[in-house]
């Protein structure tokens, strides 16, 4: 009879190689998987690492990625997994990997290629995910450096520090940008920009420039101005005071005064600063549509903005960009305008809350003594002259009761020490008795507090 013949489906060599490295890798995960002795696990995975087949060591790879043994995966000290994961173009991976084998100047290179990445659209968000992860990167890596017990490679320190620094100049604008976003978001303006201007805002890095001119500057958002010139240490004395008008006028107008000397310091105020709205003078309170200066109501928002801004700035080595002989003269200004004279100093409680500390304080509202003209609190009128001294008793008194309040250690106690240590603070309180003759309402008020002050010095 004649014999049967099946044929089978053709069998190759590379078929069979492939079958291996199944069964292999299945026997791999069945490990890793089981109960086996941790030195058993990593036996058998340097094993499988130290293959010379490429094509095994592929698979290899990415089996432990497929499997979610990531953190398997990531202790491997391989070239041909460094490749792999560099040609896989998983810069998340990548980063995870260089971290994992402490390669942290590589892994902080990875991060600023993603984060700077171009003619690709990638979130703001993301973007600044991935310079947090680079500057933390960079600095893992300073420190590993220092830590070396023969370390004699300055250049190379010298040239991660210089990295690390330009991924936080640029975090700190992409921060900014984001904060951009949110508030034309927030406010509804995004249908003063065109649609390429809104999708480089949320998907690219905005030169810093652009930021300011193209969309802050221009759509008014005057907080975001000065954190780009605290970002940049731009020093513009007159840019920034019209940005903090801009901003006060922002909260205060439009509105109206029934008070004439209120009304010419409103008007000058608004005149100086970039916003287009009004001060109303109305002899009479006729127009319901207008809120009434004196009212107040807009003292809570303004306060509000400027302590979150002036925590914002305050202290981060560029404090000409809250100029607080500047602030101080202008918020006096306010409050004395709202004519309720016997209302609680808020300008002074205010920047003592954004951390602005006395003797900063004193210069400031001495200085406003001081001037012969002071536009913005009316000059030397005898009124005027006697609020302006008063202002500096409430800082007296307020910065005594802030000193003893909270023991020796606090900020206040150490600065009243300190100026009664160099004997200048009694030598001011005396030079503020000699300038009562200058004032008749409240002279004897003004010298009641200063001696109490003195006195109150003087038990330090």
């Amino acid at each position: 009879s004649t014999n049967s013949i099946v044929l089978g489906t053709s069998v190759t060599p590379q078929d069979a190689i492939s079958t291996c490295h199944a069964i292999i890798l299945y026997n791999l995960l069945a490990l890793l998987n089981g109960p086996s002795t941790e030195e058993s696990k990593r036996s058998m995975v340097s094993a499988c690492a130290a293959s010379s087949d490429k094509k095994f060591l592929l698979a290899f790879f990415q089996h432990l990625t497929d499997e979610r043994h990531k953190k398997i995966l990531l202790k491997i000290d391989s070239q041909d997994l460094e490749k792999w994961l560099k040609e896989s173009n998983d810069h998340e991976l990548l980063w995870q990997y260089y971290v994992a084998q402490q390669k942290y100047t590589k892994a902080g290179v990875v991060m600023w290629e993603k984060a700077t990445e171009v003619n690709v659209n990638i979130s703001i968000q993301e973007r600044i995910r991935c310079l947090e992860r680079s500057q933390s990167s960079y600095t893992s890596a300073i420190a590993t450096i220092k830590n070396q017990l023969n370390h004699t490679d300055s250049n190379n320190l010298q040239d991660v520090e210089s990295k690390r620094l330009l991924v936080a100049e640029h975090l700190d604008i992409a921060r900014l940008q984001f904060q951009t976003l949110n508030e034309i978001t927030s406010m509804d303006i995004q249908d003063q920009l065109n649609i390429d201007a809104t999708q480089r805002l949320k998907n690219t890095l905005v030169k810093v420039s652009d930021l300011y001119n193209d969309y802050a500057a221009k759509l008014n958002l005057f907080d975001v101005c000065l954190r780009i010139m605290l970002s940049c240490r731009h020093n513009k004395t007159e840019v920034i005071e019209t940005l903090w008008r801009s901003i006060i006028c922002q909260e205060l107008l439009p509105c109206k005064t029934t008070n004439d000397a209120t009304y010419n310091f409103l008007t000058r105020l608004a005149n100086a600063s970039l916003i287009d709205e009004k001060v109303v003078f109305l002899p009479e309170e006729s127009d319901q549509s207008l809120a009434l200066f004196e009212s107040g109501e807009w003292l809570e928002q303004l306060k509000s903005k400027i302590e979150v801004l002036g925590k914002d700035l305050i202290g981060k080595g560029a404090d000409y960009v809250c100029p607080i002989p500047f602030l101080v003269s202008v918020l006096e200004g306010l409050r004395h305008a709202t004519q309720d004279y016997h209302s609680a100093p808020w300008p002074l409680h205010l920047l003592v809350k954004i951390n602005v500390s006395f003797p900063d304080l004193l210069d400031a509202y001495e200085s406003i003594i001081e001037r012969e003209e002071v536009t913005l609190m009316g000059g030397a009128d005898p009124h005027r002259r006697y609020l302006s001294l008063r202002s500096v008793v409430e800082l007296l008194e307020e910065w005594i009761s802030a000193g003893f309040s909270g023991g020796n250690q606090n900020r206040a106690y150490q600065e009243l020490s300190n100026a009664v240590v160099t004997k200048s603070l009694l030598s001011e309180i005396d030079a503020l008795k000699s300038k009562l003759d200058d004032v008749g309402e409240g002279r004897e008020d003004i010298q009641t507090r200063l001696n109490r002050v003195k006195e109150s010095i003087q038990r330090l």
